[in-house]
């Protein structure tokens, strides 16, 4: 049984043209972007980054994630460069 949700190898959105840039890519679909509540945990508890003060939204953007050696980071798939 095929799952609904999870596109088949043939899948291609065409409505995504792969030659547009990052740019053009934001601009076309400005309408349909909403904001990112950003949440991180401090002190114990979980707080949106947005309520911070400038100086810790600094520190923030500044964090080094730890990498255990010998294994992926998670986040090295990003694609874009921190702050």
């Amino acid at each position: 049984m095929n799952n609904p949700f999870q596109p088949t190898a043939s899948f291609q959105n065409p409505t995504i043209n792969t030659t547009m840039t990052k740019q053009e890519i934001l601009s076309k679909y400005a309408q349909d972007r909403t904001r990112c509540t950003v949440y991180t945990r401090v002190m114990g508890y979980h707080r949106p980054v947005e309520t911070f003060n400038a100086g810790k939204q600094g520190e923030f953007h500044d964090r080094v994630h730890f990498v255990e050696p010998g294994r992926p980071c998670p986040c090295s798939a990003r694609t874009e460069q921190p702050r």
